[in-house]
């Protein structure tokens, strides 16, 4: 236990004598002389919002139709196989 202990500390002191890094005196300059001077914004055109708009919400309704139409042949399917188990009394009574 003492020799990872020991072992910690000889790390640690091995740290003591680094100096932190510093950078160059020009390198802020050199990274702002490669940003672009003008922010470019490019602006959505209204009619495009309007489009995108109305796309989405036909995607949404026909996901609902589909949601809708799913879960009433689900609700068919149930009461068509109940009577059919009820027609040819295809289950055990006790």
């Amino acid at each position: 236990m003492e020799t990872e202990e020991q072992w910690a500390d000889d790390i640690l002191k091995s740290l003591d004598g680094i100096k932190k890094a510093e950078p160059g005196a020009d390198l802020f300059a050199k990274i702002t002389a490669q940003l672009p001077e003008e922010n470019d914004v490019k602006i959505i055109p209204l009619q495009r919002l309007v489009w995108l708009a109305a796309a989405a919400s036909i995607v949404i309704a026909i996901n609902i139709h589909v949601f809708n139409t799913q879960n009433n042949t689900d609700t068919n399917s149930t009461s068509e196989t109940t009577e059919l188990l009820n027609d040819y009394v295809l289950y055990k009574t006790n």
